[in-house]
């Protein structure tokens, strides 16, 4: 094609384009609900409004279709109105069925109209089952198409039964309500309707014409407009298995709704209650689908405690946590009023602090709890008297004891007495379940429910740390602790590392080594202070990983008065424990008390054992337990190990009280030994007197005194290996 054709084919196509008029068409509206009707009724009470957005010019056609209903309307034309019912003006609206589905309607634009206006179709129908709907279809014109709509509902006739939530009752109690209720209006009218009790042991007892409350189509009913009958015969109280009942007339305006509310049945006399039976209604007549439903269930006398939601509540020890629970009658008159419940926790606590004397049955912690309880959803606290608390050995709370006041259970109902938001302080070596368990002279059984699962703020593993007796400082020991989730460890708390003594004499005697080895928590190591037996660690900031803090070379002194044996450390301090201060986290067998020092000691008077220097790092290993140093240990040009002069006598067991620095002088005194080390001379003193001339000479580096530790050992009477493959230096003193 030429491009003078292409271009003529555009401009024509968008002419063509421009020349169509942009159809604002039609708005539709059922002036009705939705009506509900019988199958084959006729119903003629709804209209389907057209509201038209564009001028008829001359005239147009279209469709009005129906499914599930038939027209009613006359086969020859017929005019529409407006939805008021006036003449139409603007334009002229005819229909007519052209089969018992389909209406032809068509709109005509009379001289001096506008061609436009809202008029109404009458829904005019049969209904032949199932939703009825109305669709349009506009034949392209004017009329918009219009998807089917619903407006009328075929139902059976028959009112439907249902009943609330069964009832647990014993040999008397309230069953559940039964509802009788219309869907179309007048499908009970005056019709008898019979109600019966399949479990023929039990009986209607005082049953009169106020059971029955009527709403919706019956709402202007009394019981005036109800005749109760009994066997036949006219009464005004029914007590038997079954009655009937007949309304004088028939609901008006729409479906009415019957309740039969509040029933009271009884076992009859010389019938045995046989727990798990079930009691059920049975409602028929000529208006009423029959139907059975379940409306009470025997049980025996009981009660039971019960969760909000029937949740288990999770906790984490060293916190607190506010529970709800609930104390509930299984049958009627379980509870008796006047009468001792004791409520117990099996592990836990009701306060957060030790509670004696007249603190028992009144004050701060008492009306916590106290003001908690409430009988049948009353006055919170009014309806309880004889409240105590209960205490452990150690005077904390465990439980409580109380009565409810006489006249606050009611008759014919299912007591509860409810424990609204009662706060559990949970000791951080505590975990598992909390069982709460309530028995007494008012309930005759023990009844208990698991209210919360308890889970440990950290893990703590440990390396046996030996102490000596009578050796001063000594460095040693493991601990790990894991937070077991994020944020475990409370920002801005401490976390403390006590020795649980058995006995006096164990003193922190400076900081061990402390660092986050894993996660995110952040430590002020800065402000980390000891006592004599406390280590107290700031946490600056709680992690969002769980984190992991390790501790070594604690430096724990212990007296010669300390008898032999192992001993616990325990962890506390608000942020390990911050809602409840008793318990601690045990860390068991921490500390090691060996014999005196002396056995433990070599003919040299220093310590037993091996340790190892490696090449480049500032790891050393003492004993098999990793140390670190401030500075890494280094060749020099001769080829001798260099390691700072304080961790060479630290792993032989000498303190550091023991080694002084002066005068460009090193000192150290290893029992009945002082040697002197001159910074940048050969020349070794023992006792005050030059002994050897050293290969090396010991330099200040880094504002560290190196020497060369093959020399030191030597002159203490100490073994040395060199493994030049892994490049460690190895001590041995046996």
């Amino acid at each position: 094609m030429k491009l003078r054709q292409k271009l003529a084919a555009v401009l024509a196509a968008t002419m063509v384009a421009t020349a169509m008029p942009v159809m604002a068409k039609s708005d539709f509206a059922l002036t009705n609900g939705i009506t509900i009707a019988k199958k084959d009724e006729t119903i003629n009470n709804g209209k389907l409004r057209i509201t038209m957005k564009d001028a008829v010019t001359t005239s147009a056609m279209f469709f009005v279709n129906l499914e599930n209903a038939e027209w009613n309307v006359p086969t020859t034309s017929t005019n529409a109105t407006s939805t008021s019912g006036t003449a139409l003006t603007n334009v002229t609206v005819q229909y007519k069925k052209n089969n018992k589905n389909e209406v032809e309607v068509t709109v005509t634009k009379p001289v001096g109209g506008t061609g436009m206006e809202e008029f109404v179709i009458p829904l005019d129908v049969k209904l032949t089952g199932g939703d009825a709907t109305v669709a349009v279809d506009g034949n392209g014109t004017v009329i918009s198409d219009m998807a089917p709509v619903v407006f009328a509902k075929t139902t059976d006739s028959k009112a439907a039964v249902t009943a609330a939530d069964s009832k647990n009752i014993y040999k008397t109690g309230v069953v559940a309500d039964v509802t009788i209720e219309e869907t179309i209006a007048g499908s009970i009218g005056t019709n008898t309707i019979t109600v019966s009790l399949d479990n023929t042991d039990y009986e209607f007892v005082g049953l009169t014409a106020g059971n029955l409350k009527f709403s919706k189509g019956f709402s202007s009913f009394t019981t005036s407009n109800v005749t109760l009958k009994q066997d036949g015969a006219t009464v005004t109280s029914v007590t038997d298995d079954e009655f009937t009942f007949t309304l004088s007339g028939a609901a008006q305006n729409a479906p009415g709704r019957v309740v039969i509310e509040g029933a009271k049945v009884r076992l009859k006399s010389g019938k045995t209650v046989n727990p798990g039976d079930e009691i059920a209604v049975t409602v028929e007549g000529e208006g009423v689908t029959t139907t059975t439903v379940k409306v009470a269930e025997a049980k025996e006398l009981g009660s039971s405690l019960e969760m909000k939601d029937k949740k288990v509540v999770d906790m984490v020890a060293g916190k607190d946590q506010k529970i709800t629970f609930t104390l509930k009658e299984n049958v009627d008159d379980s509870i008796l009023d006047n009468r001792t419940i004791e409520v117990r926790l099996n592990q836990g606590f009701l306060a957060n602090t030790e509670v004696t004397g007249s603190n028992l049955t009144s004050g701060t912690a008492v009306n916590a709890i106290k003001n908690a309880i409430k009988v049948n959803d009353g006055t919170a606290g009014a309806d309880v008297t004889a409240f105590t608390l209960v205490t452990d050995k150690d005077d904390r709370v465990i439980g409580f004891d109380f009565a409810v006041a006489a006249g606050e259970l009611e008759a014919d109902k299912n007591d509860e007495i409810k424990f609204e938001d009662v706060k559990v302080y949970m000791p951080v070596d505590k975990t598992g379940d909390v069982v709460i368990s309530a028995e007494g002279r008012a309930l005759g059984q023990t009844v208990e429910v698991t209210a919360l699962n308890v889970t440990a703020p950290v893990e703590v593993t440990s390396e046996e740390f030996t102490l000596k007796v009578g050796l001063k400082d000594q460095k040693g020991g493991k601990l790990v602790i894991t937070e077991t989730d994020k944020g475990r460890l409370k920002q801005g708390e401490n976390l403390v590392i006590a020795i649980d003594k058995k006995d006096d004499g164990f003193v922190f005697t400076g900081k061990p080594v402390v660092k986050v080895t894993e996660g995110d928590l952040k430590l002020d190591l800065d402000k980390m202070d000891y006592t004599d037996g406390t280590i107290i660690i700031p946490v600056s900031r709680a992690s969002k990983t769980a984190s992991t803090i390790t501790i070594t070379e604690m430096p724990i002194k212990v007296d010669r008065t300390v008898p032999e044996g192992k001993y616990d450390l325990k962890l506390t301090g608000a942020a390990v424990q911050p809602g409840c201060i008793f318990g601690s986290v045990k860390v068991e067998d921490f500390i090691n008390v060996g014999t005196p020092n002396t056995q433990d000691l070599s003919a040299n008077g220093l310590r037993k054992g091996k340790t190892s220097f490696v090449i480049g790092s500032n790891k050393y290993l003492v004993n098999g337990i990793e140390l670190e140093m401030d500075a890494a240990a280094y060749l020099d040009p001769a080829g001798r190990t260099m390691v700072p002069l304080r961790f060479v006598a630290n792993a032989l067991g000498i303190d550091d009280k023991e080694i002084y620095f002066a005068s460009n002088t090193a000192t150290i005194v290893a029992g009945s030994k002082t040697i002197s080390l001159e910074i940048g001379s050969k020349t070794a003193k023992l006792n005050g007197v030059a002994v050897r001339t050293m290969d090396v000479a010991p330099v200040l580096k880094n504002e560290r005194t190196y020497v060369p530790v093959g020399e030191i050992a030597s002159l203490l009477g100490v073994d040395a290996k060199w493994d030049g493959e892994t490049q460690t230096a190895t001590f041995i003193n046996e």
